[in-house]
This record gives C-alpha cells, sequence and structure tokens, in this order.
C-alpha cells in the first residue's frame, strides 16, 4: 500500500473521527452544566476551560512539532486529549465529579488538543502535494468532515445524553481521539522534515511582514469570536430557554453542520473556477446579512432554515481562507505559522464565550444575537475594504511536493 496515497484520505479520516466526538462534547459538555446548574454564565464558564488551553497548547506547538516531527506529535497529542476527555465520565462513575474537577479536565484535554490539530493542519497541504490532489479539492474536503462531524455528532449527542447522561456521553469524544492517533498512525506516512529548524520567532515575523497573512489573521480571529459562541453558547441557551430540550439543541446544531457540508461540496465542485475576488465578496455579503436575521429569535423550523444557510456561506468560506493560508505560507514554516494562527483564534474564542455567557445572562439572549449580528456587519466591512484582499489572486496551481516540513 503506497502511503502516499493513501495519506491525505486517512489524515481526513482522522480529522473526521475526532470531529465527531468534539461534536458530542460540544453538546454534552453545556446540556450537563445548564440542566444541574441552570446558569447561562457557568455554561459560559465551562465554554472557556475547553477553548483557553487551545491557546495555551498552540504556543507551545509550533516548537514541538518542529522538534518531535508532525505526525508524531498528532498522535501523542491525541493520546494524551483522550486519557484527560475519560477522566470526567470516570469520576461521575465514582461520584466526585465536582464542577471544578471537569473543569480542571476539561483543560487538560484541550491543552493536548492544540498540538494534535496544528499538526494535522501542517501535514495536509505536503500530503496533497504527493498524492497529486489540489487544495481546494482537499481543504474543502478537509471541511467537509469537518461539518459532517456536526451532522453526525450532534445527533449521536443527543441519543447518548438521553441514554447515558451528558457525562457519559463523553466517553465516545475520548474514543475518537484514539480512534484518529491509530489512524494517523498507521496510514499517514512520515514527512520529512528541513535539514534546518527555522528560528523559533520565524512564523511570526512572517506573519508580521506578509499583508495578506496578516489582513486574513485579523478576520480569521475575529470571526472566530463571533461565530464560534453560536455552537458553544447561543444554541444551548436559545433551545433550552425556546424549547426545552437537548433534541431542539442537536437538530440546531446539525442543521448549522449539514449547510456546512452542502458549502464545502459547493467550493470543490466549482471552487477552482470561481475568481477568488468575487467569491468573497458574495461570502461577506450575505454572511453579515444572514446573522442579523437571528436577532428575530425564529421559531424552530425557520432558526433551522438560517443555520443551515449560515453553515452552507461559512461552509464555502472556509476552505478558500485555508487555500489562501496554504498557498502563503513557506512549507518550513507551516507548524509555526498555523500554530501562531490557533494561538490567536483560541485566545479569541474563550474570551467570546466568557462575554456571550454573561452578556446573555445579565441582558438576555436577543442581547447575544444582537453582538453576533452587528459584529458580523462590522467584520464584513473591513474584509471587503482591506487592501490585500482587494488583490485576491485566481486559484493556485497544484502546489509541488514538500522538501521540507510538511
Amino acid at each position: 500500500m503506497d502511503r502516499r496515497r493513501t495519506g491525505p484520505a486517512g489524515l481526513l479520516s482522522a480529522i473526521a473521527v475526532s470531529q465527531i466526538g468534539n461534536v458530542v462534547a460540544v453538546v454534552a459538555l453545556p446540556w450537563f452544566v445548564l440542566q444541574t446548574t441552570g446558569s447561562a454564565a457557568r455554561t459560559g464558564i465551562v465554554a472557556f476551560a475547553t477553548t483557553v488551553p487551545l491557546a495555551v497548547g498552540a504556543v507551545a506547538a509550533g516548537p514541538l512539532l518542529d522538534r518531535l516531527g508532525v505526525r508524531p506529535a498528532s498522535v501523542l497529542a491525541d493520546l494524551g486529549a483522550a486519557a484527560s476527555i475519560a477522566t470526567i465520565p470516570v469520576l461521575h462513575i465514582w461520584g466526585h465529579l465536582s464542577f471544578g474537577a471537569l473543569l480542571a479536565f476539561a483543560f487538560l484535554a484541550g491543552t493536548f488538543e492544540a498540538p494534535g490539530r496544528t499538526a494535522r493542519r501542517a501535514m495536509l497541504p505536503g500530503l496533497a502535494a504527493g498524492a497529486g490532489f489540489s487544495l481546494e479539492r482537499v481543504n474543502s474536503v478537509s471541511t467537509t468532515t469537518e461539518h459532517l462531524g456536526y451532522v453526525l455528532g450532534a445527533p449521536l449527542a443527543g441519543g447518548l445524553i438521553a441514554g447515558l447522561g451528558a457525562p457519559g456521553a463523553l466517553w465516545l469524544d475520548a474514543a475518537s481521539f484514539v480512534g484518529s492517533a491509530v489512524i494517523v498512525a498507521s496510514t499517514v506516512p512520515a514527512l520529512r522534515s528541513s535539514a534546518e529548524r527555522p528560528p523559533l520567532l520565524a512564523g511570526l515575523r512572517f506573519i508580521r511582514n506578509s499583508p495578506i497573512i496578516r489582513t486574513f489573521l485579523i478576520i480569521w480571529t475575529a470571526g472566530a469570536f463571533l461565530v464560534t459562541p453560536l455552537a458553544g453558547v447561543m444554541l444551548p441557551v436559545y433551545t433550552n430557554q425556546r424549547f426545552g430540550t437537548a433534541g431542539a439543541l442537536a437538530a440546531a446544531v446539525t442543521a448549522l453542520g449539514a449547510g456546512g457540508i452542502l458549502g464545502t461540496l459547493t467550493f470543490a465542485t466549482v471552487g477552482r473556477s470561481w475568481p477568488r475576488r468575487r467569491a468573497f465578496v458574495v461570502m461577506w455579503v450575505t454572511y453579515p446579512l444572514l446573522s442579523c436575521v437571528l436577532m428575530l429569535l425564529p421559531g424552530l423550523v425557520p432558526l433551522l432554515a438560517l443555520l443551515a444557510a449560515i453553515g452552507l456561506v461559512t461552509g464555502a468560506y472556509d476552505p478558500l481562507e485555508v487555500t489562501i493560508y496554504q498557498e502563503n505560507i513557506p512549507p518550513p514554516l507551516r507548524s509555526q505559522v498555523f500554530a501562531a494562527l490557533l494561538a490567536a483564534e483560541m485566545t479569541a474564542v474563550p474570551l467570546a464565550m466568557l462575554t456571550y455567557g454573561f452578556l446573555i445572562t445579565s441582558a438576555g439572549l436577543r442581547a447575544g444575537t444582537v453582538l453576533f449580528g452587528a459584529g458580523n456587519l462590522a467584520l464584513g466591512a473591513y474584509a471587503l475594504r482591506a487592501p490585500a484582499t482587494r488583490r485576491l489572486g485566481t486559484p493556485s496551481r497544484l502546489l509541488p511536493p514538500d522538501r521540507g516540513t510538511a
């Protein structure tokens, strides 16, 4: 079996398996806290505890990946995350799962997850080039697997919560990390490292000196601040207050993921023929307008349609943005730059979780939807007016296989 051909499929399978488990945790942890405490603020604190360690881990991820190699680091990180998350249901069974213990082990799992996530992002361009696949195609499939995790993981989480309770559902999350580690170890080829490791701060200097990477870092980070609490805080509170069932939350997350799959498949089909600037403008006009509709607090069926539409646009946009990163980051710097991007994103996300949690607690659900809609209008205006985005070029040619660290 030629691992150069199976490597992309193996890595994408590992991403999909891990994402399904993560979505189960995204549904199970907030629901558990809401049902036991009734506090949106504590829900935001749990979301904070599961995301802030991704920033901590990402800071160390670049040098760690340069030293260990991206493939071994991915496997070891997944196994560490599995052990951490599995401790939560174990403590629940023993009757020792305090709120503080839940936060501590969720934090530890996130710390391990960051290097694994960075390693998988860094491996993908090199594996795609070695197998002869275009970046647009591989990134579309990668984003599809992430949204597929929402479509499969959310209803699975609802069933597991009903049958086993929220802490018991976390067994699947732990198993998904083990599965990801096994898949990467058995199907992904070892990638050659550069003969000389890049300097420690080379990635940060590259970001500072690259207008297009710097601009998209701002869009990436601000966008994460605004959209991540949608599934982690707003939808759990929204469905709990308006509908009162875990099934409604699972349906909402599923709709978001299903729209995302359709969006990424659309990009995979026509992405290489789209003029980059035109596609970028359409996405950044449509997405903020859809975000504002959420302020109306629609009923369940209109909510599901709206979330599917939001997923459609973001699903088409995500692989476009990732492709632009990969085209503009030199292979030896990918580990450091992707680690820096993840650190920036995961620094913004915990603050967003706390902000949305406390805002909704103090001012109500509608205040959270206003922040979501108005924030995306402002971000869309910046994205459309930024000089670097006005010069977006045509889709890339197939990249040559990497000679250095992938």
